[in-house]
């Protein structure tokens, strides 16, 4: 499992993983964690027979979105290259993202990442959008 580049990091019982070679690997220094979603489309399926002529629906797929996450940017950490690399080879990654501050609860899913560009600016930390498209099924464990 890649070792973090810095020890100098926080939690608040909450983090973001992405599975490597088999083990899920911290991505270090996440402070934007968004937790996943899968809002439903909706199928209008009024007619000109519906009752009281009020709009029916039923729900169609669910549809996951993007996620959208801040993170300070370590160039040297192996899990942020692991990052880099899986972008540029269009992977599909398995992530999960663990809320342990108050019970355990996780979220663990397969997704591609979209977006991994670290920017600089004087006198601030180099920063990373991490940006995940999940794919398939979310599982959800815990409480």
């Amino acid at each position: 499992m890649p070792q973090p580049a810095s020890t100098a990091h926080s939690s608040m019982g909450y983090m973001i993983e992405v599975k490597i070679s088999g083990a899920f690997a911290e991505i270090y220094e996440a402070y934007a964690i968004p937790f996943p979603s899968n809002p439903r489309d909706e199928i209008d399926v009024t007619t000109l027979g519906s009752p009281d002529q009020e709009e029916e629906f039923i729900l169609g797929v669910k549809r996951h979105g993007e996620m959208s996450f801040e993170v300070n940017f370590l160039p040297a950490d192996p899990t942020h290259q692991y990052l880099e690399t899986a972008k540029d080879n269009g992977s599909k990654e398995v992530f999960k993202i663990t809320a342990s501050d108050a019970g355990s609860r996780a979220w663990e899913f397969s997704g591609y990442v979209k977006q991994f560009n670290p920017m600089a600016a004087v006198n601030q930390a180099a920063k990373t959008t991490l940006i995940i498209k999940a794919t398939g099924a979310i599982t959800k464990t815990g409480t």
